[in-house]
């Protein structure tokens, strides 16, 4: 580390790393603001040494090479207009662009080398020393995809050679979401109720880790909690609804503040000291402060490896956790992205991957089950009955055609539904009317259509026409995914209803999806 009498050249900037309790764990030098981070004691030949070459690449030295070019990126307009916490990440990968030292160091690659397309297995054997870390080695390879991108625009390159080689991380986080036994068990493990609030109340508000710390008690309003979101640099405001469950976990924050509070207070008074004040942000740790990053990022990590089991999920699948839960309470995809702060674009994206067809499955299973309820209690114990949008047609009902006007959510209209006995049944309503003045939206294939096993598929739905639904069975006949389409307004035919088979294998593994779910 540095001494006093040590004296450094001027602009060289200092960055001190603090632990999570702000005590000063690192200091580090750069050759500028922004600049390539400099090697070996300050005053010592190798400081001097990785100045020199630092300032030498800023004067053009190493213009016409790979390490040339991505700090010429890194003191770019471009890259000043990021976060700045995607700019302290970035920085560590752009040094380790810039290298050229080891044998696989890739940052003394001349720029003509990189419009030659065989380059690529310099590249790739550059990224595969970290192949232990797929997820670093992925993230090595985003940065220089930006770098390269960059001195395209520029008219330094002539193409990103990057483009399209795969990643060699792989994962489905579909079904990740925190669980209620593993939300008890993280509690459990804390060490300090403070971080024991941190990952329930990431579920109930879906904030970023960085947002999350972040959250002033004078952003929670009466009904809502209004927040500036760092991701789009104070241009976006997420606007989350107060459940009950936020409101009864924030009174418990509250409570175990001022109890912390009096207690440093107390203990200020002993010493002498000035006593605190209480802290402005919703999360605090122990000593009554807001929490740094890194030490919240850190101790939330600790206290997963300390639940017994260790718990596995990551932190970020909270907000996997709050979007599947606006998704099923019937959100649309622009509500949600009113609600996360998100692009509605990318909502579209993420209910893809987070609402997926167990979800579905499992929501079709508790209707069932609720039905099954209502026909038990009904006065006529019928066999049949009508819980949101779904029909179920009990193979003991009595032979011969039966027909029945259900009643169904579309503003008093009824639709009469002919069936034969014999025949399991799944039959899905249309929603209400006001939906189809949407553009487009959204739904499980199997609430615009009947399955009548080995009747194939019937519409039931007026939302969308029998040339559309006849099209999407052959495309893809399960009944459990998601789609997308324009509603409109299609009468049922009365009599004679086009029937689209399903494949014997794809019936089999609904049904056994469908039971699975519901037993």
């Amino acid at each position: 580390m540095a001494t006093r009498a040590t004296k450094l050249p001027k602009g060289i900037a200092k960055v001190i790393r603090r632990g999570p309790d702000g005590e000063i764990v690192s200091t580090y030098f750069y050759a500028w603001k922004g600049g390539p981070r400099l090697t070996g004691v300050p005053g010592s030949r190798a400081f001097m040494a990785s100045y020199e070459a630092a300032l030498k690449a800023r004067r053009g030295g190493q213009a016409d090479t790979l390490g040339g070019l991505a700090l010429r990126y890194q003191a770019s307009p471009e890259f000043a207009g990021l976060a700045e916490s995607t700019k302290k990440e970035w920085r560590r990968r752009i040094s380790k662009i810039s290298a050229d030292k080891a044998d696989l160091d890739i940052g003394g690659l001349p720029l003509a080398a990189l419009n030659d397309p065989r380059v690529k297995a310099d590249i790739l054997a550059w990224r595969d020393q970290w192949r232990d870390t797929p997820r670093g080695a992925d993230f090595l390879m985003q940065v220089l995809s930006r770098v390269l991108s960059w001195g395209q625009q520029r008219g330094l390159l002539a193409l990103n050679v990057v483009t399209g080689m795969g990643q060699l991380y792989k994962s489905n986080r579909s079904d990740q979401i925190w669980e209620a036994d593993e939300l008890d068990a993280y509690v459990t493990a804390s060490a300090s109720p403070e971080i024991g609030f941190v990952v329930p109340l990431a579920c109930l508000v879906g904030l970023r880790l960085d947002d999350l710390r972040t959250l002033k008690w004078s952003e929670v309003g009466e009904v809502a909690i209004v927040k500036v979101t760092a991701k789009g640099r104070g241009r976006r405001t997420a606007v989350i609804p107060l459940l009950n469950e936020t409101r009864d976990l924030l009174s418990r924050i509250r409570v175990q503040q001022a109890k912390r509070h009096a207690e440093l207070d107390a203990r200020a008074k002993r010493q002498g000291r000035e006593p605190p004040t209480l802290p402005l942000t919703v999360l605090s740790n122990t000593f009554g402060r807001s929490w740094r990053y890194s030490g919240l990022e850190t101790r939330v990590s600790e206290t997963k490896a300390a639940a017994n089991p260790p718990i596995q999920k990551h932190l970020h699948d909270a907000r996997g956790t709050f979007a599947t839960r606006l998704r099923k309470a019937g959100l649309t995809a622009p509500e949600i992205a009113d609600v996360l702060g998100w692009d509605e674009e990318r909502v579209e994206k993420l209910l893809t991957v987070y609402v997926d067809r167990d979800t579905i499955v499992k929501g079709i299973a508790e209707r069932i089950q609720r039905l099954e309820m209502e026909a038990r209690q009904g006065a006529d114990h019928s066999r049949a009955a009508v819980v949101a949008g779904v029909e179920l047609v009990s193979p003991t009902s009595q032979a011969g055609e039966v027909m029945r006007q259900i009643a169904i959510n579309r503003r008093s209209e009824t639709v009469p539904v002919v069936h034969g006995s014999g025949r399991r049944s799944a039959r899905t309503a249309v929603h209400n009317r006001s939906q189809r003045e949407e553009a487009t939206t959204k739904r499980p294939l199997i609430d615009l259509c009947a399955y009548l096993g080995d009747g194939g598929v019937e519409r039931r739905s007026t939302l969308v026409s029998d040339e559309w639904l006849g099209s999407e069975i052959a495309r893809d006949p399960w009944l459990f995914r998601v789609v997308e389409f324009e509603p409109g307004y299609y009468d049922l035919q009365a009599e004679g209803p086009i029937q689209w088979p399903i494949p014997a294998d794809v019936a089999d593994r609904m049904w056994s999806d469908l039971k699975a779910a519901h037993g």
